[in-house]
């Protein structure tokens, strides 16, 4: 594909001209273009190299999915805590005081991992985001297995947020395009 600006030769699939740091509109001609969205808006009114510089001082604006994919990540701290608080209590009526210090630990490690999940997406890294990305597409296959084997079509909406979260860090074009800076 060639670069409207300077003519220069690009990928097809690139969302920045590599020579001139140019935002390309990659919509198929045949769809409208949805100007109302503010995501696609700030996007493509800024140049590569304007957004790696917001980039690198940790200034990109978060997107709408990449919000909800951040409250997602909040409501599994509160269920992290509360399945903490459940499984000490009810170790502490029929266990001894060791399992109580592997559930604090256990839960610890947890609450670490999920901080750096977050800090890591809004930050848009890269790599974060393709090891976050392995949980949620894990989940979704269980899922569908259990869904395929036992026919138990009552599981389907907890195929909500991993599909959200794959869809906003995969193929929501705005949230995408961030993190390939």
């Amino acid at each position: 594909m060639n670069c409207t600006n300077c003519n220069h030769l690009n990928l097809p699939q690139a969302a920045f001209c590599g020579e001139c740091g140019m935002h390309f509109n990659t919509l198929k001609p045949n769809m409208e273009k949805n100007t109302s969205s503010l995501d696609n808006q700030i996007t493509e009114s800024m140049n590569y190299n304007q957004l790696v510089e917001m980039k690198s001082m940790n200034k990109l604006p978060k997107t709408t999915l990449l919000n909800i994919v951040q409250v997602i990540n909040y409501l599994t701290i509160l269920g992290i805590l509360f399945m903490a608080f459940i499984f000490i209590v009810l170790a502490s009526f029929f266990g001894d005081g060791s399992i109580i210090i592997f559930i604090i630990i256990a839960t610890i490690i947890l609450l670490l991992i999920m901080i750096y999940f977050i800090r890591g997406l809004n930050r848009y890294d890269n790599q974060t985001k393709i090891i976050y990305l392995i949980l949620p597409v894990f989940q979704a296959l269980l899922i569908l297995i259990v869904i395929i084997d036992d026919f138990e079509i009552s599981l389907f909406p907890s195929l909500i947020f991993p599909g959200i979260i794959i869809y906003a860090l995969v193929y929501h074009k705005p949230t995408s395009d961030y993190f390939k800076l």
